[in-house]
């Protein structure tokens, strides 16, 4: 029994996503975009946050928005079946007000 709950719990991880290498517009290093041209990013309020970095179970898939509080990131859960997920990520000294309010009422709805 014991060893029939662990193999129905228990999951590779998901492979790893192999973007295109060609077909797109490849924008210049030196181009700012989006809140890159806002003085907060400068200034060190916005997070660094790369494609393909990891968070836990998630990484990183791409950019789905940002606003004067927080960026918000499309993610894959690499451990529990491949599900995809958002994660916002708080710019520097957010620590109360409506937003942070809104985030954790979200993340009592999951739990």
């Amino acid at each position: 029994m014991l060893r029939w709950t662990r193999a129905a719990f228990t999951r590779a991880p998901v492979a790893r996503l192999q973007f295109p290498r060609g077909g797109f517009e490849v924008v210049p290093v030196s181009s700012i975009l989006e809140e890159e041209g806002y003085g907060m990013l400068k200034a060190g309020h916005y997070c660094s946050i790369n494609i393909d970095d990891v968070y836990s179970s998630y990484r990183v898939l791409g950019k789905l928005g940002y606003g004067s509080t927080s960026t918000v990131w499309l993610a894959r859960n690499i451990h529990y079946g491949g599900y995809h997920a958002s994660l916002k990520i708080f710019t520097r000294g957010t620590t109360t007000g409506p937003a942070r309010g809104k985030s954790e009422r979200t993340r009592g709805l999951r739990e």
